[in-house]
């Protein structure tokens, strides 16, 4: 390294390492918030660990550690509850929407994947939430 570029790369090495390190504030937080503004941004995608953490420049670690305080459950667990919660709203407030497109919208392989992922975690299948919670003037399904 010559005299030029040694302090220039040191400096930027600091300010990244600063950028950091003010990021894994309050027991994670901010790369919490990071993270879930990933995921929510687009729902059909399933987002991997790996991939968060690279973008956010942290370790798959730093990323687990975080979401396990804030919410008691892994970055997956996160994610796919989430998944489901959306699946829920979507099928209680548009009677138009069809299973097949929910599961498309929110990066399952097909309605029954959903469907099974869905009674699992919510006790019903999607055709019983709808037919249980769905307030009856929003019912206009062929």
């Amino acid at each position: 390294m010559n005299d030029v570029t040694g302090p220039c790369f040191f400096q930027a090495l600091l300010c990244m390492l600063y950028r950091n390190d003010s990021r894994i504030t309050a027991n994670g937080k901010k790369i919490v918030d990071e993270a879930l503004a990933i995921i929510k941004s687009n729902p059909g995608i399933i987002n991997k660990e790996i991939e968060i953490a690279r973008m956010m420049y942290v370790s798959v670690k730093t990323l687990r550690t975080a979401f396990k305080r804030q919410f008691n459950k892994s970055f997956y667990r996160y994610q796919f509850d989430y998944k489901m919660e959306q699946a829920f709203y979507m099928l209680i407030n548009n009677g138009d929407i069809k299973i097949y497109e929910i599961a498309y919208e929110l990066g399952f392989y097909d309605e029954f994947h959903l469907s099974k992922s869905f009674k699992k975690k919510i006790g019903m299948s999607p055709k019983e939430c709808r037919d249980r919670f769905m307030p009856a003037e929003k019912t206009q399904r062929n």
